[in-house]
């Protein structure tokens, strides 16, 4: 049958990414439910013939018996260590990233000092300390354990890096015994690379440059990544399909160059794919590019054009047999965009209305001169269209995960890309003798320049509720209903579906733009954006500063005010957001919002009085039990649970 890979792998990716969410007892009823189709798909004629049935059923079934095996097999012996103190024997795997209470690192543990523990795993290490010892370099301290989260999404794709557990580290002794030189020396490689950049560039320009080449964005100010973040161009700080293609790129050129033939070029290419791919980290977006990217050129060796949706039905199989893959963001993303680019790009670019829209153009342009600018205008729209294809197709994504999207990205997108291949092109020719450093520096400026300008666009990032979520949920079920009817009322139903969408974002954004939000953590620290401006309060904790600031970000403002903050978190708000009015406070606080009063104290009085750790409103109150986001009109205001985004 024709994209048969394409088949087992969507069907494989799509049955566990509903596994993770609804966990390992669902899985069980899914297996047995699957079990049978494939029985009745298998043994029954008709559906045997079809073949598509069969395949999906299976690959579905051994997605729940992979998902059940890792969940029961690896991740709970691991979850028990949640909690405990050990005596361990670990080294680091990673350079180490400065965090804003000290080092954070990736680390194997090859023993643990307790009865029946698991050995030999993957852990995120925390020190309030820089560790001094080189990467694979033994080290004896005392570990306490802690879980990354009880699913995969809770992990917020820790668990997709086969990272269960993250660990405190105090007391500690670095060893002389090395392991693994093959991977030290790449660490090695990893950490020359990053001082050379930084040392020729310098700056956020050599940070964006580092993050380009190996992954690495450690070194990149968190105004800067903010904005990147914001305006939906962060996927070009980290390693993926782009740079990976102008690493190729380079080499196949040099290749051509010399005339070397393709069966030669070929095999060479996919060593230096896997090479660069795990020089850069083996994340999984280039992961997934070095797959497909390594199955078209075995096709062109022997002469078989390779199917785009086969190629990445195959590999987000492979990465899929870490069933816990799907929840790292990277991977729906990197997938979803692939997506947009083999199958609904084509169709727009091959509708009726843009060929003859393309006739036109090209009937306008008489002479030289104007059918080039007419030819120019078209790729340029080709690329607006294939950035609008992706925004459209990672939609869903990006509000589940991120609680919105960028609407500027859509534009914003086709210029960053072509300058960040530039940027990785001259970047991997200026790690040669040859003094490019500043052509780096200079379109790397160009590039950040651009993304912070755009950052403090209105519609920079446009932020989705839960109704969204509701909305595009029967919006898909109305696509599903048109498909099971016939293709003409599914095509309208997808056009009818993208301009309701549209209409319900625009009218959501003008409405929420006319709201104030008041956000209450269950700790007591609270958030009152109103009038333009935004006021922190009682933040004395790190859960409620991440908390705090992850709902920033997602709202895309800045801290104004802070008030009965404690002082080292005072300093952190300073430094993350400039906040220039810091209040400290015994008596109660209060600030009209809206038509309502906001209060908080011990003896405040107000519409919404918070108390320590309870909330009180007109309808009642007590102690909080989850945060809470109150939205506030022009004299009324609701609360609901706040459910934080990925982004936090």
């Amino acid at each position: 049958m024709k994209r048969a890979f394409a088949h087992i792998g969507f069907s494989f990716g799509v049955t566990l990414f509903v596994l993770n969410a609804f966990g390992a007892e669902v899985a069980i009823y899914a297996a047995v439910a699957l079990a049978g189709v494939f029985i009745c798909a298998v043994s029954l004629p008709n559906l045997r013939r079809g073949v598509s049935l069969p395949l999906c059923a299976g690959s579905a079934l051994f997605a729940c018996l992979l998902f059940l095996y890792a969940y029961h097999a690896v991740v709970l012996p691991q979850l028990t260590l949640g909690n405990k103190t050990a005596e361990c024997v670990f080294y680091l795997t990673n350079l180490g990233e400065p965090t804003t209470s000290g080092y954070a690192y990736t680390a194997n543990v090859r023993a643990i000092g307790i009865a029946g523990a698991p050995q030999n795993i993957h852990i995120r290490l925390y020190c309030k300390e820089q560790i001094p010892a080189s990467g694979y370099q033994l080290i004896s301290g005392n570990l306490r354990f802690h879980s990354c989260g009880e699913s995969g999404f809770s992990s917020y794709g820790a668990w997709g890096k086969e990272i269960f557990l993250k660990a405190n580290l105090k007391d500690y002794e670095v060893t002389d015994k090395l392991l693994n030189p093959t991977m030290r020396q790449i660490l090695k490689l990893r950490y020359k690379l990053k001082e050379s950049v930084m040392n020729g560039v310098g700056g956020d320009e050599g940070a964006l440059a580092v993050g380009m080449l190996i992954g690495d964005k450690s070194y990149i100010s968190q105004e800067v990544y903010r904005a990147f973040r914001i305006t939906g161009a962060a996927h070009l700080t980290a390693v993926s399909g782009l740079h990976l293609g102008a690493v190729t790129g380079v080499f196949r050129f040099a290749f051509d160059k010399l005339h070397v033939t393709k069966k030669i070029s070929a095999p060479i290419l996919i060593v230096i794919i896997a090479f660069y791919c795990v020089l850069s980290g083996l994340s999984k977006s280039v992961l997934r590019a070095g797959i497909m990217l390594a199955i078209l050129l075995v096709g062109e060796v022997f002469k078989s054009r390779a199917d785009s949706l086969n190629s990445l039905g195959f590999a987000l199989f492979v990465l899929c047999l870490n069933p816990f893959a799907v929840c790292d963001i990277s991977t729906l993303l990197t997938t979803i965009c692939v997506l947009a680019i083999v199958a609904v790009y084509p169709k727009i670019t091959g509708s009726r209305p843009f060929k003859k829209f393309k006739r036109q153009l090209r009937k306008l342009g008489k002479g030289e001169i104007a059918y080039k600018v007419a030819g120019f205008i078209i790729r340029i729209t080709e690329l607006v269209i294939l950035s609008f294809s992706i925004v459209l197709c990672s939609m869903p994504v990006m509000a589940i995960f991120f609680g919105g999207f960028s609407a500027i990205g859509i534009v914003l997108n086709v210029i960053i890309v072509m300058l960040g291949t530039v940027s990785v092109t001259v970047a991997l020719i200026a790690i040669l003798p040859l003094h490019l450093w500043f052509a780096v520096k200079i379109v790397n400026r160009l590039i950040i320049a651009i993304v912070m300008s755009a950052s403090k666009f209105p519609l920079a990032f446009v932020v989705l509720g839960k109704s969204f979520i509701v909305v595009l949920g029967a919006a898909l079920v109305f696509i599903g209903v048109g498909v099971l009817i016939s293709k003409s009322a599914a095509g309208k139903a997808a056009v009818s579906t993208v301009v309701a969408v549209a209409v319900f974002i625009c009218a959501f954004t003008v409405y929420d733009n006319h709201c104030s939000h008041i956000l209450v953590t269950k700790t007591g620290a609270a958030v009152v954006s109103t009038n333009g401006s935004v006021t922190v309060y009682g933040v004395d904790s790190a859960n409620d500063y991440y908390t705090v600031k992850g709902y920033l970000d997602s709202q895309n403002v800045k801290a104004d005010t802070a008030v009965n903050c404690s002082k080292q978190y005072l300093q952190r708000f300073k430094e993350a957001y400039s906040a220039t009015k810091i209040v400290t406070v015994n008596q109660p606080y209060s600030v009209k919002v809206g038509g309502v009063t906001f209060a908080a104290g011990n003896s405040a009085s107000g519409n919404i009085v918070l108390c320590g750790k309870s909330l009180y409103t007109a309808d009642g109150g007590g102690e909080l039990e989850n945060d809470v986001i109150i939205t506030v009109t022009t004299d009324a205001y609701s609360a609901e649970p706040y459910m934080p985004s990925v982004l936090t």
